[in-house]
């Protein structure tokens, strides 16, 4: 493999520490902790009554005209952030830093140059590999070490990636196929299958499973085995939710951070998001050979008309884009018009948590080691006197004190 032709950034990447580590906590820890005072103006949210709702720690790196948005993975283990600033000209390199979650300090960790923007950041349980995901004109993911940043694979793609996870040592990356990649045995990558059109996946958090959502069927797919488990097809009333979804994103990709299919903590429920609503499944039966047609435990109607405190003003509904599961019974979605609700399966209340200021949205809904804060990017578009502002800033929120403030609607 030629690392000059595939990857610009092998040649030219700066870590500001010795390598050496354990972890990656370890290979990032050692450098000065400085405190984030820029605050930012145009990416606000509000509650339902339109009061003011500000977030723990904004982090904002806004200096440019068209700054692009930050990418960023929670790291288990050390309970941290890792986040990658990077910028709108080619000729600036992006600046990885480590925020820690014990007392919301934040370092620099390297600097990497690298051709392409990028989309999001993967780490395996065991913080040894860590996967970059970015594009220019074509989708590439680089699975490195995190130790000493060494190249280990490089993983190319002809379709947007819409998600990446690491099971043990194997990378899984999705776009229209399913492609497994081994950095530390083989060194190769491998098409597990492929797809028209998928439009989210799944991983089980106990069990070695993969979901493939896709408009007509969903496929289980063996992690350990990279066999296909079962392949069965959707009821009429989910192919409609599916097709409303497919339809309802046609002109835009959902960033790779943001997941519209997931399992509950528990592993007992997949969720799937759609477009003003959320389908619940039980697991098992899904599982089960013989159900060749599950139907849905219930269908949770978050509408976003329901959030408009002007009865004359119509608002459409808007597909979830994110759903962030907090425990058993309890989830996050986010809503393509910047809404953010948490819903209770059990009891089936929907609360309103925030609700976004003009031109603001958000994506990339993450939660720490100990579901105490929730990070968020979020980014805002307006106009002044004909010319574009462009804003955005990672957002910190304390989880409880925002749940206590939601409104059931």
């Amino acid at each position: 493999m030629n690392n000059l032709a595939v990857n610009a950034a092998e040649r030219v990447f700066c870590p500001l520490v010795s390598p050496g580590p354990q972890s990656i906590y370890d290979y990032f820890a050692g450098n000065t902790l400085a405190k984030s005072k820029i605050q930012t103006t145009g990416v606000c949210f509000f509650s339902r009554e339109r009061q003011p709702q500000y977030p723990y720690r904004v982090f904002n790196r806004s200096l440019e005209d068209t700054p692009l948005y930050p990418s960023s993975r929670v790291i288990e283990h050390s309970n941290s952030l890792l986040t990658a600033w990077h910028s709108q000209s080619d000729k600036e390199p992006a600046e990885f830093e480590l925020l820690d979650f014990s007392d919301m300090s934040h370092e620099n960790v390297m600097w990497l140059r690298a051709s392409g923007e990028f989309n999001s950041l993967a780490v395996d349980k065991t913080e040894k590999l860590l996967a970059m995901v970015y594009h220019d004109e074509k989708w590439r993911i680089d699975i490195r070490r995190s130790g000493n940043f060494q190249l280990r694979e490089v993983v190319h793609h002809t379709s947007p990636v819409i998600g990446v996870s690491f099971h043990k040592d194997v990378l899984y990356s999705l776009s229209n196929k399913l492609i497994a990649s081994f950095p530390e045995d083989r060194r190769e990558n491998n098409i597990i299958c492929s797809s028209d059109k998928i439009l989210g996946w799944a991983q089980h958090p106990t069990e070695p499973y993969l979901v493939l959502i896709e408009p007509e069927q969903f496929r289980i797919i063996d992690l350990g085995t990279h066999e296909l488990v079962k392949s069965a097809e959707w009821t009429k009333q989910i192919k409609w939710f599916n097709l409303l979804q497919k339809y309802s994103n046609h002109c835009f990709e959902h960033p790779v951070d943001n997941s519209t299919a997931v399992f509950s903590t528990d592993g007992n429920r997949l969720f799937i998001g759609g477009y003003g609503k959320l389908a619940v499944f039980n697991w098992h039966d899904m599982l089960r050979p013989r159900c060749l047609q599950p139907e849905p435990e219930s269908m949770l109607d978050i509408h976003s008309g329901n959030y408009s405190t002007d009865k004359q003003k119509k608002v459409s509904a808007a597909h979830i884009i994110s759903i962030l599961p907090v425990n058993r019974d309890r989830l996050l979605c986010a809503t393509a018009d910047g809404y953010l609700i948490m819903v209770n399966i059990r009891t089936e209340e929907v609360n309103l948590l925030l609700v976004p200021g003009n031109g603001v949205r958000m994506n990339s809904l993450q939660l720490c080691a100990d579901n105490k804060y929730l990070a968020m990017t979020g980014y805002y578009y307006g106009f002044d006197n004909k010319y574009c502002n462009v804003e955005s800033a990672l957002l910190v929120w304390k989880l409880s004190r925002l749940v206590n403030k939601g409104i059931a609607v």
